[in-house]
């Protein structure tokens, strides 16, 4: 069964990698400490390099506060500062709410929604911006060691131009290193429409989470 699992998983990204312009680069970093299994504060910081992977085009840092309410639901609260280059850089401060609903299936899938509300300020206008995320994944034992394939889409809603404009697909595995360190792999699909055109692109990306007090590390 695990191998069907992971030859399934790993063979659809080559058909998923349809990208028309260039590939980047996607990194993050999160560190979060929790106080207790229900509440916890963060830190992350996200990088991207795009142009095949030749130019530095986006930098970000966040601070977050999570709350477990149980098993099932769960909120977070984040204020994001980001600069991304176009042309020039411009800069960005995000507040956003991110509740979140999860459950499992009787044979260990994990179903989770995510919506997402931000407020985006710039310096020439703010605006909100709604997102969707749907988000499925099994954990898988191989060598006795715990790793957790997921697929998830995530869609774009932008109030400033009322309408539907981006669309990130997403394939990825994540596993512990140890008790306090987490690694993740993905490849992401981003659509964004522009000028009533869809354009697409590939981004390999990975993620590094450390927990400062895994003792109480929020599940």
């Amino acid at each position: 069964m695990i191998r069907i699992v992971l030859f399934v998983f790993f063979s659809v990204l080559p058909i998923l990698s349809r990208g028309q312009n260039t590939w980047q680069y996607w990194n993050e970093v999160g560190i979060q400490y929790p106080f207790s299994q229900s509440f916890a504060v963060g830190f992350a910081s996200e990088q991207r390099i795009t142009n095949n992977i030749k130019t530095f085009a986006l930098h970000n840092y966040g601070l977050a506060v999570h709350y477990k309410f149980n098993n099932h639901f769960k909120i977070k609260v984040n204020y994001l500062h980001e600069q991304e280059k176009k042309i020039d850089w411009r800069t960005e401060n995000r507040i956003e709410i991110i509740p979140g609903i999860s459950f499992n299936t009787k044979k260990e899938f994990l179903f989770s929604i995510f919506p997402r509300f931000e407020y985006r300020i710039f310096k020439e206008e703010s605006h909100w911006r709604w997102r969707q995320k749907f988000d499925i994944r099994k954990p898988i034992l191989i060598s006795e060691k715990k790793f957790t394939p997921y697929l998830s889409n995530e869609l774009f809603y932008s109030f400033n131009s009322n309408t539907l404009n981006q669309n990130w697909f997403t394939a990825g595995i994540n596993a512990p290193i140890n008790a306090s360190i987490t690694i993740e792999f993905y490849y992401r699909l981003t659509s964004q429409k522009s000028l009533g055109n869809w354009k697409y692109d590939n981004n390999m990306g990975t993620t590094f989470s450390y927990s400062l007090n895994h003792k109480t590390k929020q599940k």
